[in-house]
């Protein structure tokens, strides 16, 4: 085995688990953290596999842009309740 496919799977069950996480978690900004933690796991299977415009829109993206959408939306449709930790 390779560093390569031993980072693979490395990186592959910390993703699996963020995403659990993501999909388990009941605090919204938990929620929004643990997506931004499985976006770069997502970034750097894909500096592994020799992509790298994917791995920075993957960051510039998913990881930077998705979790503010996320949060402005729920504060505004909560009025800024419940958003805090």
């Amino acid at each position: 085995m390779t560093w390569e496919e031993i980072a693979q799977i490395i990186i592959s069950i910390f993703i699996i688990l963020s995403a659990l996480a993501v999909a388990e978690t009941k605090k919204v900004v938990r929620m929004a953290l643990a997506f931004c933690v499985m976006s770069i796991l997502i970034a750097a299977m894909f500096l592994i596999l020799s992509a790298p415009y994917a791995a920075t829109f993957q960051l510039a993206i998913y990881a930077g842009f998705i979790p503010i959408i996320i949060l402005v939306a729920i504060a505004l449709m909560r009025g800024g309740e419940g958003i805090e930790d």
